[in-house]
């Protein structure tokens, strides 16, 4: 994944709850667009509470987040005992099958919203406004496309907490695969009016509603940006056009993730009714041409 500001190196860490604990893997070379490492949520009541750590225990924090949660938690009903996961990435979904072989769990079972035209292992579908229950613990999914179409958001009810994923991060901001669809993603969070959000990526945000509203707002103003410089243009022009319209000054190793983040917002205008765009002959978006429609 790509995130828009750059980022020191990120330590593996863990923050606590009564009712969770989040663990962040470490990413000793988050790169110029790479945020903090990938959280690691166990829900619900154990034993022991796994705890960071640093130097040689890096690369086995993940494993340390997950180790006890699973075999030692009485579940309800509708959620039996073993190794379950929520929204899981393919190779987290790998990690999760080998450490459940090697401390001789039940088979794990993944839980994700569906995507058919891209779900490649087999998951238990998740539906929107869904409970699922562990004890001391329920998690309501909140379908929040956008940064990808199958996106979720999970609410931990006991807390009014929600854990973002990649939708709103700790630092930066965060990238999109539909502008239209992450901005409505983010109005739909901002009413929920939840206490906390627990991101996906970087620290955990103590002020939710005024985090939302500067997404928001900033992609507003990016958008704002974005028109005036086509309607300021008396013929229709190329994506690196804008960039430099919009992004003065950017150095040469930025433009590429510029130019993607702008053409998210002229597709938003475009099925918005006001952009026009002229196809190049070899259909590359690149090389095709956008014009302010009056």
């Amino acid at each position: 994944h790509t995130h828009t500001h750059h980022h020191e190196p990120h330590p593996p860490a863990c923050d606590s709850t009564a009712d969770h604990t989040r663990c962040a893997g470490a990413r000793p070379e988050p790169g110029r667009f790479h945020a903090a490492g990938h959280q690691h949520v166990p829900f619900g009541h154990w034993e022991k509470t796994p705890a960071g750590g640093h130097g040689r225990r890096k690369t086995r924090l993940h494993r340390q987040a997950l180790r006890g949660t699973a075999a030692r938690r009485r579940r309800r009903k509708h959620f039996p005992r073993g190794v379950h996961a929520l929204a899981p990435r393919p190779r987290g979904c790998q990690d999760v099958v080998d450490l459940a072989k090697m401390k001789n769990w039940p088979p794990p079972v993944f839980f994700k919203y569906p995507n058919p035209s891209q779900d490649k292992a087999t998951f238990e579908p998740l539906q929107d406004r869904a409970e699922i229950g562990v004890e001391g613990a329920t998690l309501q999914v909140l379908l929040t496309p956008g940064h990808t179409t199958d996106h979720v958001a999970l609410t931990l009810l006991e807390e009014n907490a929600l854990f973002s994923g990649d939708c709103i991060l700790g630092e930066g901001s965060a990238v999109f695969e539909n502008l239209r669809q992450y901005m409505g993603s983010l109005k739909r969070i901002l009413d929920q009016n939840v206490s906390t959000i627990y991101p996906g990526h970087g620290p955990v945000i103590e002020a939710p509603q005024q985090k939302i509203q500067e997404y928001i707002s900033h992609r507003e103003k990016r958008e704002e940006q974005i028109l005036k410089a086509l309607q300021s243009k008396k013929e229709s022009v190329q994506i690196l056009d804008i960039v430099h319209a919009v992004y003065p000054g950017l150095a040469e190793g930025l433009v590429r993730g510029a130019g993607g983040n702008v053409l998210h917002h002229l597709e938003k205008l475009r099925e918005e009714g006001k952009v026009l765009f002229e196809a190049s002959p070899d259909a590359d978006v690149v090389k095709g041409k956008w014009l302010a429609k009056l």
